[in-house]
């Protein structure tokens, strides 16, 4: 999903399954780590949200949660 912030940033929304991780230590995959700096070289925000997060957040604070994800992703762009 891509939107555009309030900021005027475009922002991308990954939902990333397990295929995603490298097993047992789950960090990410060499591709999924491409993916990532692709976007980010495009000057993508990008917003990673592990589908494994997503099922277990309870349906009725799901919203609340993306929206803190995304400001998370936003503040970490503005860090220096």
């Amino acid at each position: 999903m891509v939107f555009t912030s309030a900021c005027g940033r475009q922002v991308v929304i990954e939902v990333d399954g397990p295929q995603h991780y490298r097993y047992p230590d789950q960090q990410p995959t060499g591709r999924t780590l491409y993916r990532n700096r692709a976007l980010a070289a495009r000057g993508y925000v990008l917003v990673v949200v592990k589908a494994s997060d997503w099922d277990q957040c309870p349906e009725h604070l799901r919203q609340q949660q993306l929206a803190a994800w995304i400001q998370q992703a936003l503040q970490r762009e503005q860090s220096p």
